[in-house]
Parts: C-alpha cells; structure tokens; sequence
C-alpha cells in the first residue's frame, strides 16, 4: 500500500485527490498538508516539517509560493515528491532540478491526460 502526504489537501484538487484515493485499495492518505484547519479523516499540519506520520511520498496541489519550503522539507526528510502546482518561476523550477538530484521528483504544470498525452506527442515529433 502506498501511504501518502497530500499538500493542499483542501483545495479544489486536493479535495477531489482525496476522494480518488479514498476509492482505492493500494492507496492510503496518512496525513494533509494545507494552511486551512478543517475536519479530515486524517491529520492536516500547517508544514511538512509537523507531520511525523510515515510515508511513501507527497504529491502537491497547493499555492506556487509554498514550494521551495515544501522542496526543502521533502529533501531533509528524504521524501519523493510529485507537485502539479502551477505558475512556477524559472528561480522555482531551478530549485525543483536541484532538488531532483537528491530526491525522487516529478513536476508536471498540468495534470490533465490530454495535455499530457499532446507534450509527450510533441517530443517524439
């Protein structure tokens, strides 16, 4: 089973991740990450750094100002991440290639099948 750290968890995407991973079987959400404080099924922290459950990795649909801290925090604690945040700088997708070199990291701006099925046609062109 894959345990996760959901950042963002309630946003409109981390609330429709939620539910996606709450159907199934091979996934478990063990704790959110978001500035809000509302009632989860799970323990929601304001930081990375809170949390202290364990976990396979974090995937991030949060704000483009909170991922260098998230970065940060992933690689100290040594957690692959996945962040589908969008309207990164060039200084923000700098600090994700550094990051890469440490940890596990995989950024995509958008998410959507589609969209990514086109940047993949397009590289092979």
């Amino acid at each position: 089973m894959l345990s996760i750290i959901l950042n963002g968890c309630f946003g409109r995407m981390g609330e429709e991740l939620q539910k996606e991973i709450y159907n199934r079987e091979d996934l478990n959400l063990v704790a959110g990450i978001d500035r809000t404080k509302q009632d989860a099924a799970f323990p929601v922290y304001q930081s990375l750094a809170e949390v202290n459950e364990t976990a396979d990795v974090v995937i991030d649909f949060s704000h483009e100002s909170s991922i260098p801290h998230l970065v940060d925090q992933c690689v100290q604690k040594q957690l692959p991440v996945v962040i589908a945040t969008t309207g990164l700088s060039e200084q923000k997708k700098q600090k994700l290639q550094e990051a890469s070199r440490a940890i596990p990291l995989f950024y995509s701006a958008n998410m959507s099948l589609g969209i990514n099925v086109l940047i993949e046609a397009l590289q092979k062109l």
